[in-house]
Formats: C-alpha cells, sequence, structure tokens
C-alpha cells in the first residue's frame, strides 16, 4: 500500500515475498530470496491415475494434477531437488485438488493429512520429517508453509488422509529456497 493508501504491485510472481511492514520500502523489492526447487523436477511416484502422471505435480500449472491410483495405500512424490547437490530449503507451498467434491450430495471439502520429508544424504537413504500435518484439521487447498532451513537433495511428501468421499490430488508441489 502506498503513501496514499493505494495498493501497488509492480509485478506479479509466485515466489514468496514479505508480508506487509516487514520492509520499509517494498516497493523497491520485497522478494524474500527464494526460488522454486521442484519446477520440471523428474518425481518417482508410489503410483498414478491414468493420465495423473507424477509430473504434473511440478509443471506449475494448474490445469494438470498428479493423482495417485486408486489401489494406493499409501500414496507417495519424492522430488529430486538438484543434480545430486544439496539445496537449502525454507518454504514448501502445495494446492490440492479435491477430485469427486460434490457439495450436493454431502461430498464436502475438507482438510488433507501429510508428512513432508526431506532426504539429508545424497544416497536418499536417510529421511527427516520438515512440515508434520499428520494431524492436520484446516482446510487448505493452497497450503504454504516457511519452517527453519535445512539442507537437502531431495523432498518427499506422504499423503495421509483425505476429506471422506475425495481422492486427494496434487496440482502443484513446491519447495522454496536455494541451490549451490
Amino acid at each position: 500500500v502506498d503513501e496514499d493508501g493505494e495498493l501497488y504491485c509492480p509485478a506479479t510472481t509466485e515466489t514468496p515475498q514479505f508480508a506487509p511492514g516487514v520492509l520499509a520500502h517494498p516497493e523497491k523489492g520485497n522478494d524474500a530470496g527464494l526460488l522454486p526447487l521442484t519446477f520440471m523436477m523428474r518425481p518417482e511416484v508410489t503410483s498414478a491415475a491414468p493420465g495423473r502422471d507424477g509430473l504434473y505435480a511440478v509443471d506449475d500449472s494448474v490445469l494438470t494434477w498428479w493423482q495417485p491410483a486408486d489401489h494406493d495405500p499409501a500414496p507417495a512424490i519424492t522430488v529430486p531437488l538438484s543434480d545430486g547437490l544439496p539445496c537449502t530449503v525454507s518454504a514448501m507451498r502445495l494446492l490440492w485438488r479435491d477430485i469427486g467434491m460434490d457439495c450436493e450430495n454431502g461430498i464436502d471439502p475438507g482438510p488433507f493429512r501429510y508428512v513432508l520429508e526431506y532426504a539429508d544424504t545424497k544416497k536418499l537413504d536417510s529421511w527427516r520429517i520438515l512440515v508434520d500435518a499428520s494431524e492436520n484439521t484446516e482446510d487448505l487447498c493452497i497450503d504454504y508453509r516457511q519452517f527453519d532451513s535445512v539442507s537437502a537433495y531431495a523432498i518427499r511428501l506422504r499423503i495421509l488422509g483425505s476429506p471422506k468421499g475425495i481422492t486427494p490430488g496434487l496440482t502443484s508441489l513446491t519447495v522454496f529456497g536455494l541451490c549451490e
């Protein structure tokens, strides 16, 4: 907001920005300095419904999404962050898709439960919890979270639950940070 009380937006972006009041002159630059690290990286998934490949979760399009196969009891998507170098990860954003939502017939949106983990070794043999939303009660179709920075080679999202009657779909899995 400028000195006249008008909303000021010098450019649109999908990268994290500082909240109002953090910087004295956000009009001179308000970017938090974090870059998307998962864009077009080739993910591995435990399963995929026909036509809903894991790549759709990292292609930066709201028209596509990854959807686990119906029979997958523990759906997960793993995304490398670089070509074998660690990256500093500081934030994440998930865009969920409520497949099967039908409010007129009692299939309402609700919270997704998940765990976001990071691999702290190049072999991807050691996983640590980054975000524990296993008991999540908030319905967030866009879930953005910041956390203490960690050094990571890959991230893994394990979907633990979705609203009754809803099949989970993931329109976007974006992790923000910096790579060397």
